[in-house]
């Protein structure tokens, strides 16, 4: 594994200075949302923000805990995992967590209008899904 990581960090000519670990780590979060979904990463974000509050105030009940160890996942890939872009096909793993805190945050926080406002992000999905495969340039 170790062989293979700096054979990856070589091919892609990784340099590792700061200016580069938080460029790319910014550009790899903006991926990654645009693949996921705007509307499904905010609802991912707003329940990772609302376990970062409950945690900080002792409350480890819940799904506190999976929240904060997908923060830690994407804060460690961003800035450790050298990647440059692809991270939408890197870090496919972490998606179906992103889809459950997203799902919570719509029960939890909208919990009176649950039907409509999920019949609306899936549609956000599907335009997101339709404008990305109009717009690609690849």
């Amino acid at each position: 594994l170790e062989a293979a990581t700096l054979y990856h960090a070589g091919w892609r000519n990784w340099q590792g200075g700061a200016f580069e670990t938080f460029y790319f780590a910014w550009l790899d979060y903006l991926e990654f949302a645009i693949w996921v979904g705007i509307p499904l990463t905010l609802l991912s974000l707003g329940a990772q923000r609302r376990a970062i509050l409950r945690a900080v105030n002792g409350n480890m009940r819940g799904l506190v805990l999976p929240s904060l160890v997908v923060l830690l996942s994407f804060l460690y890939l961003g800035f450790f995992g050298r990647t440059k872009a692809e991270s939408g096909r890197l870090w496919l793993f972490l998606v179906p967590m992103c889809c459950g805190l997203a799902a919570v945050e719509l029960r939890d926080r909208y919990a009176v209008r649950w039907g409509s406002l999920t019949t609306i992000v899936i549609a956000l999905q599907w335009l997101t899904v339709y404008l990305t495969k109009m717009g690609q340039d690849f």
